[in-house]
């Protein structure tokens, strides 16, 4: 196989991944009371990285301050997320899962390890092994 199949190859597996997870998203959205992608990727990092400054979760999103604003206006209603002021500096702005938001993200990891362990279903031990560990291998990780 040339250089120039091999990238179209894992192209194309990459793309079926990302079509899946996206499904699943939107599928565990749904049984979350109806969020969209966007808030469900909010209660998702907050819920990986615990408290975040508001500018910090705009970062991990890559949206404005001003949509952000919006979202966890949202969310914050609805219950998923609690908006507080920071001890050290009243003027930051942090965000902390809420009680909905536990919910929404026990939802979005069941569904995502269903998906990930049907995926894993087509490989043995010794394979699940080897692609866990080339994933890691290929992708930045990122620190908590």
């Amino acid at each position: 196989m040339t250089h120039q199949e091999q990238i179209k190859k894992f192209n194309d597996a990459i793309f079926s991944i990302i079509y899946r997870v996206k499904k699943t998203m939107l599928k565990s959205s749904g049984l979350c009371g109806g969020l969209n992608e966007k808030d469900m990727l909010a209660v998702s990092i907050v819920s990986q990285k615990g408290n975040l400054k508001m500018r910090e979760l705009a970062n991990e999103i890559e949206c404005p301050m001003s949509t952000l604003t919006s979202i966890v206006d949202k969310l914050v209603e609805q219950q998923f997320l609690t908006r507080f002021h920071s001890k050290e500096d009243r003027r930051v702005v942090m965000v902390t899962l809420g009680s909905k938001g536990k919910e929404a993200e026990k939802i979005y990891q069941t569904e995502m390890g269903a998906m990930a362990a049907d995926m894993l279903s087509n490989l043995n031990s010794k394979e699940q092994d080897t692609l866990v560990e080339l994933l890691h291998k290929v992708t930045p990780q990122e620190k908590k």
